[in-house]
Order: structure tokens, then C-alpha cells, then sequence
């Protein structure tokens, strides 16, 4: 008799563990997707103007080199200091000196520039700023 009660016993709470008996409340609603409208909109709440100051040169801008995004982020001798919006009147070349100017103030030596997109009057830029302990095999 015994011997049935701890068979039963078990088995129940054997049974038990295979259903899910927790309330979790109400389904939450999902969230759809931003616009892309919406995604420039709290893209330009964010970003950050190169100003006339970033263009002058820096001490040593040429020790800040630019490279693909994702080999900086797969390479494991660097960290990734900060990645800022920028926001620039000029053009590529200009914008891409301040945009270095701006690593070698944030102590970066390696720069990786995304979401280039130019507009007649505007340049917008994601920069990505690493400190690399070694560029061996960048």
C-alpha cells in the first residue's frame, strides 16, 4: 500500500514537470517597426555637427586609420571607444578630417565610418571609434 501511495506520488509530480502551470499575464503588444521616416527623425535628435574647430588638424591625425567596421569588431586587440552620428555642411573630404579629428580627441586609433549618406549642403556619417593595443593584422 505504501509502495502505490510513493508511485503515485511520484508520478504526479513527474507528470507535473512537464506542463507549465505560471501565469505570465496579458501577451504584451508588439511594437511594430519604425519608418525609415522615423528612424532619420530620432537619427537627427542625436547627431552631433562638425563644426568649423573639428576641420583645423589635430596633433597627429595620421596616426588614426580607417577601417572596414566589421574587422574592427571581429578583431579582438581593439575596443570600441564610442560610435557617433555626425552631421557636416561639407563634403567627403572634409568631413571625413573631422571626423578623424574628432578619434584622436576621443584617444582612438582606429576609425570605421558607416551610413555615409551626402545630400546637396549636408553629409551624414555613423563614426566608430576603436583603441587598438596592436594593428598587426588589420
Amino acid at each position: 500500500m505504501r509502495f502505490k501511495t510513493l508511485l503515485v506520488i511520484v508520478t504526479v509530480v513527474a507528470v507535473s514537470g512537464c506542463f507549465k502551470f505560471s501565469y505570465t499575464g496579458a501577451p504584451k503588444p508588439v511594437k511594430p517597426q519604425q519608418s525609415d521616416i522615423e528612424m532619420k527623425k530620432s537619427l537627427l535628435k542625436t547627431l552631433v555637427s562638425i563644426l568649423p574647430e573639428d576641420i583645423a588638424e589635430a596633433p597627429d591625425p595620421k596616426k588614426i586609420s580607417q577601417h572596414p567596421y566589421t574587422r574592427l569588431m571581429a578583431e579582438p586587440a581593439c575596443e570600441r571607444i564610442a560610435s557617433i552620428p555626425f552631421a557636416s555642411p561639407y563634403g567627403y573630404r572634409t568631413t571625413l578630417v573631422g571626423i578623424k579629428n574628432r578619434a584622436v580627441s576621443a584617444s582612438a586609433n582606429a576609425l570605421a565610418v558607416t551610413n555615409w549618406s551626402e545630400s546637396p549642403g549636408s553629409t551624414f556619417a555613423v563614426g566608430h571609434f576603436f583603441g587598438c593595443a596592436s594593428k598587426k593584422y588589420l
